[in-house]
C-alpha cells in the first residue's frame, strides 16, 4: 500500500518524465518558429544573418542528441514504482 508521501513523490517524478518526453516537440517548435519569423523578414535584413539558418541546423542536431540521451535515460523508468527488477537489455 502506498502511503501519501509515496504517492506524491510518484506524482512529482511523473511530471518530471512528462517534461522530458515533451522536451523535443517544444525545442523543435521553438527553432521552427525563429525560422518562420526569419522567413518573414526582409531579404535585406536576412543578409544581415547569413549564417542564421546553418546555426538553427546545428540547435536541431543538438536537440536531437539531446532527446536521444533523455529517451535512454526515461525508457524504463515508468518501472521504477512497481517493486519489480528492472528488464535486462543488450545495449
Amino acid at each position: 500500500m502506498m502511503t501519501a508521501e509515496d504517492r506524491e513523490e510518484r506524482a512529482y517524478f511523473e511530471k518530471c518524465l512528462k517534461a522530458f518526453s515533451l522536451y523535443h516537440k517544444h525545442a523543435i517548435g521553438t527553432v521552427n518558429k525563429a525560422l518562420t519569423d526569419f522567413a518573414k523578414l526582409s531579404e535585406q535584413h536576412q543578409l544581415l544573418l547569413p549564417n542564421y539558418r546553418q546555426q538553427q541546423a546545428d540547435v536541431i542536431g543538438a536537440i536531437n542528441v539531446n532527446y536521444n540521451f533523455i529517451h535512454h535515460l526515461i525508457r524504463h523508468a515508468g518501472d521504477m514504482f512497481s517493486n519489480q527488477s528492472p528488464r535486462k537489455r543488450v545495449l
